[in-house]
């Protein structure tokens, strides 16, 4: 068709990133702020080597933040595919990611950049659950 704009089509992330439900994702409590989802999944990748897979960051999250977790957080999600703190693990991952705290190496394989190293040095005490740290950076998501 001559003349037609052609459609502008975003990926799945940057989609994703525009929604507003990403606001009522419990990993990220509040914005400008990092929650301990994303606390311990930055923590475990600065520990052992900057690189890991998601499997290994479920098991640091379970070990250190299951005694805080809800029946809901412990439940299986909706689709019965996975349980729900799982779910709130890959969305901090995503939320990472996004923000340029971590990188994606291979499907599933994640590495610490330099900026998650430098904000986990100057907050080295972990949020609990439902509260977050405060971000200084302007360019936090």
């Amino acid at each position: 068709m001559a003349g037609a704009r052609p459609v502008r089509r975003l990926s799945v992330a940057r989609r994703f990133a525009n929604s507003t439900s990403m606001a009522r994702v419990k990993a990220r409590p509040r914005p400008g702020g990092i929650g301990p989802y994303e606390y311990w999944a930055l923590w475990s990748l600065d520990q052992n080597g900057g690189r890991q897979t998601t499997a290994d960051l479920y098991d640091v999250v379970w070990d250190h933040i299951r005694d805080q977790f809800s029946d809901r957080e412990k439940a299986e999600s909706k689709d019965g595919r996975a349980r729900v703190w799982k779910y709130e693990t890959r969305f901090a991952v995503l939320n990472l990611k996004l923000d340029g705290r971590l990188k994606r190496t291979a499907r599933g394989s994640y590495e610490i950049s330099d900026k998650g190293r430098e904000w986990l040095r100057r907050n080295p005490v972990a949020p609990r659950l439902g509260s977050a740290i405060d971000d200084d950076s302007e360019d936090f998501i």
